[in-house]
């Protein structure tokens, strides 16, 4: 009996994902000639469930727009914040322009800022120059040692620059005192060009009140506010006592 030879075999290949893939971006125009075929197609959602195509591109949209509709809510909801925030600013200059004379232009800042701009703790170096003599001392922290205090704070002065985020014991200590130790995140601003005109120190008890990276363009017009005034009242008394008095 003779050997039969198997007979040829008819199947195609396996077609491969890569194989439909090329194939459809070779021709982008396929589903244009057979819109039919979109209706069948059947995709897992993000949810593990199967859907049609149609199905899911509506969903991916509306998530999408979902998105967009919350990063225009946030960025409107800043905007109006910051506009507050102005607000607060112009205020305080207001009430600097109208302030008696010889009434003590960092007790109004105190008292304002304590209510509209509140945190936990707050702090004011001012070097003594600056202070004018009737200045309550609850708040403020004088500078009367140049060099240590040049010394703690060096990698904010040159140039100067806002910081936010943890400090070292030791400076808590400096700004703070004793409630240094209820202090986990801070933000500081210098007063002046060089920064040796005093700190701004705003506290919070919370570890992410006051984070690197935090926008603080609203203290910062706090701080030269606040140190333009000083200036003009130094400036101011400095002229005052120059004036000659003639006798009668």
């Amino acid at each position: 009996m003779s050997d039969q030879k198997n007979p040829p075999s008819h199947e195609s290949p396996p077609v491969r994902a890569m194989d439909v893939l090329r194939f459809l971006r070779q021709h982008p125009g396929f589903f244009s000639q057979y819109p039919e075929i979109l209706e069948e197609l059947q995709v897992v959602d993000s949810e593990g469930g199967v859907t049609s195509l149609l199905n899911y591109q509506v969903k991916v949209l509306q998530e999408k727009n979902w998105q967009l509709t919350g990063q225009i809510s946030e960025l409107i909801s800043a905007a109006r914040n910051n506009e507050q925030l102005l607000d607060k600013v112009f205020e305080l200059a207001l009430i600097f322009s109208t302030l008696p004379a010889g009434q003590s232009s960092l007790n109004a800042f105190v008292d304002y800022v304590k209510k509209a701009f509140p945190s936990d703790f707050l702090a004011l170096a001012v070097p003594a120059g600056l202070l004018p003599a009737d200045t309550r001392m609850q708040h403020i922290v004088m500078i009367s040692d140049a060099a240590e205090y040049q010394t703690l704070f060096q990698e904010m002065l040159h140039p100067p620059q806002p910081l936010c985020g943890r400090l070292k014991a030791d400076k808590l200590d400096y700004l703070f005192g004793k409630q240094a130790t209820e202090v986990t995140s801070v933000a500081l601003i210098p007063l002046g060009n060089t920064a040796m005109d005093g700190l701004l120190a705003f506290g919070s008890r919370e570890q992410q009140r006051f984070v690197p990276g935090m926008s603080t363009a609203i203290l910062e017009r706090l701080g030269r506010l606040l140190h333009h005034k000083l200036q003009r009242d130094r400036d101011g008394d400095a002229d005052s006592s120059s004036v000659p008095v003639n006798d009668a």
